[in-house]
């Protein structure tokens, strides 16, 4: 189950034994979405992947797991999806 207002969920929902746990997917830094990648395309990034990447560190652009996901589900390889990611970036 996910929602983006826990507090307006009903108290027979949530209550123990039904949620057992609560995870806030924020926004990811760089080294989280090395890691999805990796772990979504069974590779580590190489050199010059890790340094497209780390091309976001201190931009204004930010990306969620679920984008992260969706960039994955849509391409065929990490570069093709760093590609998508960073278009209008470089």
């Amino acid at each position: 189950m996910t929602t983006n207002h826990p507090e307006m969920l009903d108290p027979a929902l949530v209550r123990p034994g039904r949620i057992s746990k609560k995870l806030h997917l924020g926004y990811m830094s760089t080294v989280e979405m090395e890691k999805m990648y990796s772990y979504y395309f069974s590779t580590e990034l190489n050199p010059d992947q890790r340094r497209r990447l780390q091309t976001l560190e201190g931009s204004n652009r930010v990306f969620t797991p679920a984008d992260i996901e969706e960039l994955c589900a849509e391409n065929d390889s990490i570069d093709t999806a760093l590609d998508q990611m960073l278009k209008g970036t470089e």
